[in-house]
């Protein structure tokens, strides 16, 4: 089996992971190999950021900024925050417009040095790699203006484990919280390194945004084909992703 369980990891193990593959996920992602994120994650955030007039975005586990880059475009100002000192320099050098500013923190430690917050925070499949759900929805929460929104993407926890091959594994419960890990998937590779992601099932996310504070939380799933049809004319199309939508409301988090 390619996935395994693993014991829980400190934000510096998980770090030490993506600044690993950092270079690898730039190509994918910028050569277009990556077409979950070509065609179905950079879409929907886009269209998400663009309704109304958004003049400051957070983009909270930024990556290697192609992404925060393409926000750029629909704001006047846009913060990269990512804990991979690789992944910032990666940014810096390919995806740096005058109006994006990067920063290598964690979202908790993340220091918005403006006197106003943003208007949009956003999460591209990144909670499903954090250890502490509730400490990085906090430090969303405390970034955004009253009345901002939350955008964010994940892997389907009630398909991934099918998907993956770890759904019958006797040490695997969906119910529970389980970090995993193996190696980098995309539909069109399977990178050698190793990263760690945490199974949590909706029902977590849901309680979790609930206890911070966050209003109108929504979930909806995202359709991407198959890995058994991909070379089909016409793909089975499968809820891979979700998308999550929350707005902040007026008092302060809990945490």
């Amino acid at each position: 089996m390619l996935y395994k369980p693993a014991s829980w990891k400190t934000n510096e193990d998980i770090v030490r992971e993506w600044d690993a593959i950092a270079v690898q996920r730039l190509d994918q992602i910028d050569s277009g190999r990556d077409s979950s994120f070509t065609n179905i994650l950079a879409p929907m955030m886009l269209r998400a950021v663009s309704e109304g007039v958004q003049s400051s975005v957070l983009d909270l586990g930024c990556g290697s900024g192609t992404l925060t880059e393409m926000m750029a475009e629909r704001a006047t100002r846009v913060t990269g925050v990512d804990p991979s000192s690789k992944n910032i320099e990666l940014a810096t050098q390919h995806h740096s417009p005058p109006n994006v500013n990067y920063v290598c923190a964690t979202a908790e430690a993340f220091n918005n040095e403006m006197s106003v917050g943003f208007d949009v925070v956003v999460a591209n499949m990144v909670l499903m790699d954090v250890v502490d759900l509730a400490g990085f929805l906090g430090a969303a929460f405390r970034n955004l203006n009253p009345g901002g929104r939350f955008f964010a993407t994940i892997a389907n926890p009630d398909l991934w484990p099918e998907y993956w091959g770890y759904e019958s594994a006797p040490w695997f419960d969906r119910r529970s919280e389980t970090p995993i890990e193996g190696p980098f998937v995309i539909s069109e590779e399977r990178s050698k390194l190793v990263t760690t992601h945490i199974h949590r099932p909706v029902r977590s996310y849901r309680e979790a945004f609930a206890a911070i504070g966050f209003e109108e939380t929504n979930i909806v799933e995202l359709l991407a084909p198959s890995l058994s049809s991909l070379d089909n004319d016409v793909p089975e199309m499968l809820p891979r992703f979700l998308f999550i939508s929350a707005v902040r409301s007026g008092f302060e988090p809990g945490v």
